[in-house]
């Protein structure tokens, strides 16, 4: 009898998490992220391994411990932080290295306005907030959602302020309490809006003439959201005083990618049930369709790329942006 494609995956992790906890397979790393500059630590850097698809998030003081198998030795991590260059290590590497350094951006580009902008607003990518059914950031086919970041392109008439985005995001509507394992009614509940809590971050950038790509951050300072659990959000950035270019701009979100932020899907097949972890928010795709698509994704190799497969069915995100002329 031949085994499923999907049973023979499963043997395989049960394989691998038995050779991560045979401590002659692994190797232990601990290294400390700073600024290039002032030697600070640099809290809460990302951590991504693309090849296993796995983030790891450094600690307040910049510090990350992890247990790698022989097996990933080999592996590059990308080490990403906002108003930071990206570097690149192999895990080989990281034996000789305490502390790693990151260059900070002296980014021109993210600029506040300086006079009053003018009364004339408009909204941009309006959405029907009550008819996306298809949501980003769920697993896929059995795979972890493959982005870091997800962004939606809008196009201005002229230069001016970005005054709010609403975002579209997934939720259940009823606050029903569930139990944690129904085979224990004893076991701890949790209420569904609860669950789906989240917080992440805002990225907006300019677009490279060349590419059309997201490229330069227009915001310098972090800006996180959290703990909505609505099923459109929508965020005053008035305070941060952010100019767009005329043409086109980028508004993108960034997952947080903690255990606050964690939800897991459960799969069966033939008898077999496992879990895959995303990451909230799970944010609307748009049931308005352009004439091209305007949807990219930050890859774990720190590379953005068109989401190809939502088209031609669908164009957009549910994500809107006011602007002040």
């Amino acid at each position: 009898m031949k085994l499923s494609t999907t049973l023979i995956l499963l043997l395989l992790a049960i394989k691998s998490n038995a050779q991560l906890n045979d401590t002659t397979h692994v190797e232990r790393f601990s290294f400390t992220i700073i600024d290039s500059l002032n030697k600070e630590p640099i809290a809460n850097a990302l951590i991504s391994n693309p090849f296993e698809r796995t983030t790891y998030l450094a600690d307040k003081d910049g510090t990350l411990n992890l247990i790698v198998k022989n097996d990933f030795i080999q592996d590059t991590l990308y080490i990403t932080k906002q108003n930071y260059f990206t570097k690149k290590i192999c895990l080989k590497n990281l034996n000789n290295e305490k502390l790693i350094l990151l260059s900070p951006k002296n980014n021109s580009t993210a600029k506040k306005i300086q006079q009053k902008p003018g009364s004339k607003s408009v909204t941009l990518n309006i959405f029907e907030r009550n008819e996306s059914n298809h949501y980003l950031g769920l697993s896929y086919q059995l795979q972890p959602f493959a982005f870091l970041q997800v962004a939606q392109k809008l196009n201005t008439i002229a230069e001016g302020m970005l005054n709010s985005i609403t975002l579209g995001q997934l939720v259940f509507l009823n606050d029903k309490w569930v139990l944690e394992n129904p085979r224990y009614p004893d076991s701890r509940s949790h209420s569904y809006l609860s669950m789906q809590q989240c917080s992440f971050k805002l990225r907006i950038y300019s677009a490279d003439t060349h590419t059309g790509l997201p490229k330069e951050d227009l915001c310098n300072e972090i800006i996180e959201v959290k703990n909505f659990n609505n099923r459109n959000i929508t965020v005053n950035l008035k305070q941060y005083k952010i100019m767009v270019p005329k043409g086109d701009f980028f508004v993108a979100v960034e997952w947080i990618r903690n255990d606050e932020n964690m939800s897991k899907t459960t799969y069966n097949d033939e008898s077999i049930a496992f879990n895959i972890t995303s990451y909230r928010p799970f944010i609307g795709i748009s049931t308005n369709e352009g004439p091209k698509l305007n949807v990219y994704g930050l890859t774990f190799f720190d590379k953005w790329e068109p989401l190809d497969n939502l088209s031609p069915d669908f164009t957009d995100l549910t994500i809107s942006a006011e602007i002040s002329y």
